[in-house]
């Protein structure tokens, strides 16, 4: 019976033998990368110990190595094309702009082989046919040159084009060929140049913006109470600039508002600014590159946008003083020009600060005093409309005739101005600033 038992087992352990399946042998690609002059190759592995996610990494990885391997070919014919053409390296900018682009042409690849073990993860082989892709480089080359030229062809041959015009035109075929990895291997002309197309229309960009100049009738402009600024700036070219945008800036570069040029280069302009009380501000007027679709940072050469600077002189608020009372008007004035954010003035504004002040006169007493009781108002206007009113406490005050009376609750008046710290606080929110 023993013996039987024996038997059986064995038997079973060579059946389960016989029906494993057999261990994959490791394919020679695995460990020693292929070489074929026809094709582009990318291997790529994977070794998480999740079988699912090993093997779509795997191809992801083979697939990204593919692209690098034609990227390099793209990036050496691209490196020779722009030292010949500029007598500059562009290489580390022609690895980024061609690696960004390669993954989304690849078309017709073949998956080779694949391979996983326990030990190893998963493992996949691809190639893509050199013919092949010659052919969907060069139809896509032409394809690309064609665009340019219709683009491009019909600006030049009009001999009324604007700045405006042409360095729209320009940043429509340079943001096109960006688009492509093939943007620093493709030929063209501009302006009777002929070479790299990117590198020839970067160069224009350059000539233009250069050929640009901005200046205002002042280096220094009034800037109104209200922030208000009326501006007069011209474009110098040598041709008409179109309608151009621009924009004026603030120190820190804060985009304070935008408008557009006249035809001619023309700039005319009224501008809200941050409102403020006194004193200076430097701005900046510059035209808006990228609202012509230029944007610098996808320039290899260094793109200087015309800009000029000027100095806003905020203008104070003017109000003519009036007073109303039995007092003496230059006290309260002396007291009200500091704490006021108004500069007051003589004559030569329609804006007015009031001072009144209302008394209510007590019949003598039996022993001789006079009793006066008061307020004092305060109002300014802008123009008809008052923006801001503040009223004192009740005062009252005695004297031996009305008139000490008055003179004494002036005095009281004058002392609770000069300690209100209300006063300059809504004055100053009334008037937004």
């Amino acid at each position: 019976m023993k013996r039987t038992i024996i038997l059986l087992t064995l038997l079973s352990f060579f059946a389960a033998c016989a029906s494993a399946p057999p261990v994959e042998a490791e394919p020679d690609w695995v460990r020693n990368y292929p070489v074929d002059t026809s094709y582009f190759i990318g291997i790529g592995s994977s070794d998480s110990g999740n079988r699912a996610e090993d093997q779509q990494r795997a191809r992801d990885i083979a697939l990204s190595n593919l692209a690098a391997s034609i990227s390099t070919k793209i990036q050496s014919e691209a490196t020779i094309l722009m030292e010949s053409s500029t007598g500059e390296e562009y290489s580390e900018s022609v690895t980024f702009l061609i690696e960004e682009q390669i993954n989304q042409e690849l078309q017709e690849v073949e998956i080779v082989d694949s391979y996983f073990s326990k030990t190893a993860g998963a493992w996949v082989y691809v190639r893509l046919s050199k013919a092949k892709w010659q052919i969907r480089q060069e139809q896509a080359i032409e394809a690309l040159e064609g665009r340019s030229e219709d683009i491009l062809g019909p600006l030049y041959r009009d001999a009324g084009r604007t700045v405006y015009s042409e360095l729209n035109a320009l940043s429509t075929v340079h943001n096109m060929l960006l688009e492509s990895p093939y943007a620093l291997v493709i030929q063209g002309g501009v302006e009777g140049k002929s070479g790299v197309l990117l590198d020839l229309i970067e160069e224009s960009v350059s000539g233009i913006f250069q050929g640009l100049s901005l200046s205002g009738l002042t280096e220094e402009l009034p800037v109104a109470f209200d922030g208000t600024l009326s501006l007069t700036v011209r474009i110098e070219s040598d041709r008409r600039t179109g309608r151009l945008p621009m924009a004026i800036l603030a120190e820190g570069g804060n985009l304070l508002g935008r408008f557009e040029s006249g035809n001619n280069g023309e700039i005319e302009a009224s501008l809200a600014l941050p409102i403020r009380k006194e004193g200076a501000e430097s701005y900046w007027i510059t035209l808006l590159a990228d609202e012509i679709g230029i944007d610098e940072k996808t320039y290899f050469r260094t793109i200087d946008v015309p800009s000029w600077g000027f100095l806003g002189r905020y203008e104070p608020l003017l109000a003519v003083f009036e007073f109303r009372g039995d007092a003496d008007p230059a006290a309260f004035r002396g007291v009200l020009g500091p704490i006021l954010p108004v500069k007051i003035t003589e004559s030569g504004s329609e804006n007015k600060v009031l001072l009144e002040i209302t008394y209510t006169d007590i019949p003598e007493n039996e022993y001789g005093i006079f009793t006066t009781r008061g307020r004092g108002v305060l109002s300014i206007f802008l123009g008809e409309k008052i923006i801001y009113s503040w009223e004192s406490t009740e005062i009252k005050e005695h004297g031996l005739n009305y008139k000490q009376a008055h003179d004494n609750l002036g005095r009281k008046l004058l002392e609770e101005l000069k300690e209100n710290r209300e006063i300059a606080e809504g004055a100053a929110e009334a008037l937004g600033l």
